[in-house]
């Protein structure tokens, strides 16, 4: 009996050995296949995020694409803006304002007898230099001053009818020192009263007129030297 229960003891304990490897084995292969699924759970993943990827290089192509044309139409509208403007700009400028086309007529008729026309404040102004109207500290006309005035009376009754005029006497800053006038003052209103007597002998009503003198206060250039004391003794006949 003895020998038996040993016997028996013996077969329990190899079945048991004969058992154990086959769980363990069970177990390691049940392991192995979930690492199995989570390797391929990951590749998936990976595949998944190359695909975004990719999409996301081609918007991003794309989208250069469409800057890129964007860039060109603008630059293509630049160059067609910048011919029309250049096509309008010679209109523009044979297209002179009514005072711009009155101040080039009045020039031309005048032109050749060293008189200026000029716009200032909105207003013609017709520059008569003392030099060919005036003997020097004098009031009294030159012969060419006196056929000026004869010019100007004359296109002033012909194109300027409604218009009034102030004549007005400027001199440089010298002192008057070898003048029957007082100041440079005194001077200036007298030419200017001068210029008003011819203009109206010429044939434009005396009602018309404003006579001012400035004397050196309103000069057009420095008094500093010859040319600039030059331009600054005038008498100015404005049309307004």
């Amino acid at each position: 009996m003895s020998f038996i229960k040993n016997q028996g003891g013996l077969l329990l304990g190899a079945l048991v050995l004969l058992l154990l490897p086959s769980c363990a084995t069970t177990d390691y292969e049940g392991i192995i296949l979930d690492k199995d699924r989570q390797i391929e759970a990951l590749n998936e993943d990976k595949f998944q995020l190359e695909l975004e990827v990719d999409e996301l290089r081609g918007g991003s192509a794309n989208w250069e694409r469409q800057l890129a044309d964007a860039r060109r139409q603008s630059e293509q509208l630049r160059q067609e803006l910048a011919k029309k403007a250049a096509a309008v700009q010679p209109a523009v400028a044979v297209a002179p304002s009514d005072l711009e086309r009155d101040r080039r007529a009045l020039a031309d008729n005048l032109a050749g007898h060293g008189l200026e026309v000029i716009e200032r404040r909105g207003q013609l102004a017709i520059v008569l230099p003392s030099e060919i109207t005036f003997a020097s500290g004098k009031a009294e006309l030159t012969a060419s001053g006196r056929g000026n005035l004869t010019r100007i009376a004359e296109e002033v009754r012909l194109k300027f009818p409604d218009k009034r005029i102030s004549v007005e006497g400027h001199t440089d800053d010298d002192p008057i020192s070898k003048s029957k006038f007082r100041s440079n003052w005194h001077l200036s209103v007298e030419r200017a009263l001068t210029v008003r007597d011819s203009l109206e002998r010429a044939g434009i009503p005396s009602d018309r007129f404003n006579v001012v003198g400035y004397g050196q206060h309103q000069p057009v250039a420095a008094n500093s030297n010859d040319s600039g004391k030059k331009r600054n003794r005038r008498v100015e006949v404005v049309l307004y």
